[in-house]
C-alpha cells in the first residue's frame, strides 16, 4: 500500500531523509514485543522510524484519533511513562503499528487489496467524521 503524505501537506523529501538517516540501526526486538514500552534509542522498529519522522502535528493527532477512539486499542500506544534503555529516565513517546499507520491514513483494510502497491489517498480521521 502506498500512502501520498505529500498530499496532507508533509514533505516527502524531508520525510525519506529523516528515515535514511536512522537506517542501519539494530532491530530493537524488547520494543516491538512491549508495543514501545522498553525502548532502546540506539535500535529501532521499522515502524517507529516513521512516527519519529513525522511532524509533531500528525503525531499529536495520531494520539488523539486513539484516545477518541478512532483508532483501534491495540494499533498505537502512547505511554505516559517509558522505561529507555541507556538514556535519559522516564519520557513519554508514541508507539504507532504498521496498521496503525494505515487506519489513520484510511487505507483500506487488507482484504479489499487486489495486489501489491496499490495506491490509497490519505484521509485523515478528522476528515472521515464529516465524511459519515
Amino acid at each position: 500500500m502506498r500512502i501520498p503524505l505529500e498530499k496532507i501537506g508533509i514533505n516527502a523529501d524531508e520525510f525519506c531523509d529523516c528515515i535514511h538517516s536512522k537506517l542501519g540501526e539494530k532491530f530493537d526486538d524488547e520494543e516491538a514485543l512491549t508495543l514501545g514500552i522498553i525502548h532502546n534509542p540506539a535500535k529501532q522498529i521499522c515502524s517507529d522510524l516513521a512516527t519519529v519522522c513525522l511532524p509533531e502535528a500528525i503525531r499529536t493527532d495520531i494520539a488523539h484519533s486513539h484516545r477518541t477512539g478512532f483508532l483501534h486499542p491495540l494499533s498505537t500506544v502512547r505511554p505516559k511513562k517509558v522505561f529507555r534503555l541507556f538514556a535519559s529516565p522516564k519520557v513519554s513517546r508514541l508507539f504507532v503499528s504498521p496498521n496503525g499507520f494505515a487506519e489513520y491514513f484510511g487505507a483500506p483494510k487488507g482484504e479489499q487489496l487486489t495486489g501489491p502497491d496499490q495506491l490509497s489517498e490519505p484521509i485523515l480521521p478528522s476528515k472521515k467524521a464529516f465524511m459519515r
